[in-house]
């Protein structure tokens, strides 16, 4: 449970914690690659009951021919607890839906699932056939969960083009934010002309919906400038990335690095944080920097823009490298505008997304459906 997760689980995983303060008990359920004697491992993290479903130790068990087998033997820890579960939240990975989708005639509780982005979408572009399993099992979904108004457009919009059949309905609009308790506030620095302005995008690098390729563009137009890049992530997409670096010959102005643990150690020495995408739900690193007063550069897309006000509490982008560079480059110049767009941007994020009172939302929308 240590180390970064996806926005998803992490969303989740903060909800649970903020709903056994409240005194509810909670059992969150998440997946390892470690390996475990009994394919399973248990503990419990801030009142949270948690269950690792891991790789088995004995080998053969992890075998093709003995996942029947495996498969027993996790359902039992889940099944365990579903016999006194009023509420499963989950996120719209389809296999996990259609999972407690066959389960909740059996069991009886109210399935809500966290939309949080257009993964579903894509989908559809190579697995057509996928239509149809959405259609089938969200139908059992009690309550939508989408996280940002800017989702909820981008997802109605992309139902009709795909002329999907699921109306999500009901559905309410609200993300947990952030646990602003485990945060450290950044202090501005203003850079002297000797000392490298340091940005950085710390996401997925995958084949869609992340736009790390804008950016490298764009640090092959600031080549003569003291700015360095730090792309910080893994995924489908980092070959193509070093190779595009290389190309454009901007290798010695951009460092690649993996995810790391308690990340907000290290971005805290970082001047702006900058965020190139298609689209997104709510991106949590950016609500997380905007919380401790790290400067946030993003895309002008949905919904960014619900929630970033231009050169107020963060700075926007068209998804154009020269604009892009443009707006750097301002930014490394001008930098009296980061002490007041830091303060801003942790104003606005201490008064929108604390999850200490967001999850007040919660539990008047799950209570409801009990």
């Amino acid at each position: 449970m240590n180390g970064r997760v996806g926005g998803a689980e992490t969303s989740l995983r903060l909800i649970a914690e903020e709903f056994a303060k409240k005194g509810h008990k909670v059992i969150f359920f998440s997946k390892s690659n470690t390996k475990t004697w009994f394919g399973c491992k248990k503990m419990h993290v801030n009142n949270v009951r948690v269950i690792v479903l891991t790789k088995f130790k004995l080998g053969f068990l992890n075998f093709y021919k003995f996942k029947k087998i495996s498969k027993i033997l996790k359902n039992y820890y889940v099944l365990h607890y579903l016999k006194h579960t009023h509420v499963v939240h989950t996120y719209n990975n389809i296999g996990i839906v259609k999972y407690y989708a066959k389960l909740k005639s059996r069991y009886h509780f109210k399935l809500v699932v966290r939309m949080a982005g257009l993964k579903l979408f894509e989908d559809f572009e190579t697995k057509p056939n996928l239509i149809h399993t959405y259609e089938k099992y969200f139908k059992a979904i009690d309550l939508y969960n989408f996280i940002s108004e800017g989702l909820k457009e981008l997802v109605l919009k992309k139902t009709l083009e795909y002329n999907l059949k699921v109306n999500f309905e009901p559905y309410f609009v609200h993300d947990i934010g952030v646990d602003l308790g485990k945060l450290t506030d950044k202090s501005i620095q203003l850079k002297k002309q000797n000392t490298p302005f340091r940005i950085v995008m710390a996401s997925r690098l995958s084949i869609y919906q992340k736009r790390q390729d804008i950016l490298i563009e764009t640090m092959s137009l600031l080549k003569n400038e003291n700015i360095v890049l730090n792309i910080i992530g893994d995924g489908l997409k980092k070959s193509f990335l070093h190779e595009m670096a290389k190309e454009l010959k901007v290798e010695d102005k951009i460092i690649f690095e993996p995810f790391k643990r308690n990340i907000w150690n290290y971005l805290k020495d970082f001047d702006l944080l900058v965020h190139a995408c298609d689209y997104e739900g709510l991106s949590k690193i950016i609500i997380e920097s905007m919380a401790v007063g790290l400067p946030v550069m993003s895309s002008d897309v949905l919904p960014m823009k619900n929630y970033i006000s231009n050169n107020e509490n963060g700075f926007l982008c068209e998804n154009n490298p020269q604009i892009w560079a443009s707006k750097i480059l301002y930014t490394y110049r001008n930098q009296e505008l980061l002490e007041k767009v830091s303060s801003a941007s942790k104003a606005f994020a201490k008064q929108k997304y604390d999850s200490s009172k967001n999850i007040d939302t919660y539990l008047l929308q799950f209570n409801a459906l009990n």
